[in-house]
């Protein structure tokens, strides 16, 4: 009950996946259909990461690895299971491999506060020690 107070998944995901939905047929439907199929994918992240965006789905920083995910399989075809091959070409700025696990636990340590779970585990692993 408490983390549904702080985070209302159903509200959220209602708005992720409408956003996901008027991006992909904004992208279809209003473009030209002489032009790429990369390009009609650049609009569709363009559109989405602008409605995740502005409406919240989800936290700010993250439509940045949204964006992300989505130039590695999108721009290269629609097929996710292919992953675009200069991959290393979009991730080059976000450094290393070593920065990604930072950047994760910085994630992983904000969920944690934000649903109170950090607060929870520190009681729970200081009522083992006394």
């Amino acid at each position: 009950h408490y983390l549904q107070e702080r985070w209302p998944l159903k509200k959220k995901l209602t708005l992720f996946l409408g956003s996901t939905l008027i991006a992909y047929m904004g992208s279809r439907l209003l473009i030209d259909p002489a032009i790429m199929p990369q390009q009609a994918n650049g609009l569709f992240i363009l559109i989405l990461a602008s409605l995740l965006w502005i409406s919240e789905a989800i936290p700010s920083f993250a439509v940045s690895f949204v964006i992300l995910g989505f130039s590695i399989y999108l721009l290269d075809d629609m097929n996710p299971s292919t992953i675009n091959p200069e991959w290393k070409d979009y991730t080059a700025q976000w450094s290393s491999t070593v920065m990604w696990l930072f950047l994760g636990g910085f994630i992983l340590a904000e969920g944690a506060h934000k649903t109170g779970f950090d607060r929870y585990f520190s009681r729970l692993g200081l009522s083992f020690i006394g």
